[in-house]
């Protein structure tokens, strides 16, 4: 059985204007053992500016 996602489009307004981002060190570290994996903060602040470029702060 699907799941039903409400109908948004590139251009609807954001929920929010601004949101609070607690970003943890073990999500960074996606496949690594230690430290901060370069692909998985790469693809973070892609996504971050992406919400940014939307006007939320």
């Amino acid at each position: 059985m699907s799941q039903v996602e409400p109908h948004r489009t590139e251009t609807s307004a954001p929920a929010y204007r601004r949101i609070l981002l607690k970003l943890s060190g073990e999500a960074l570290m996606g496949e690594l053992g230690y430290g901060v994996d370069v692909n998985v903060a790469s693809r973070v602040a892609g996504e971050v500016k992406a919400v940014r470029d939307k006007g939320v702060e």
